[in-house]
């Protein structure tokens, strides 16, 4: 699990505009059963941002090493609309 960068960090708090979703392409996909589901479904996958307290590894297959990132529960609450992300 690597760490999110500080630039990383700001750009993805960009997503809760939709303009920036709809200009990026991108959106954010919060809980785990929700990236549970891009995950079985095949479906691309940038980044998956943890705070490192729930995720669940062993659900997650081989070769998504390098896209899970690490950041501090207060970073996380920044980039959810979650009340207990």
């Amino acid at each position: 699990m690597k760490d999110l960068t500080r630039k990383d960090l700001k750009e993805l708090a960009k997503l809760k505009i939709k303009k920036y979703r709809k200009e990026q392409k991108k959106v954010i996909i919060e809980g785990k059963r929700a990236v549970q589901q891009i995950i079985d479904n095949n479906i691309k996958i940038d980044k998956i941002i943890t705070s490192g307290e729930n995720i669940v590894t062993e659900n997650i297959p081989d070769g998504f090493d390098d896209i899970i990132f690490k950041v501090s529960r207060n970073d996380l609450t920044k980039l959810t609309s979650s009340e207990n992300p």
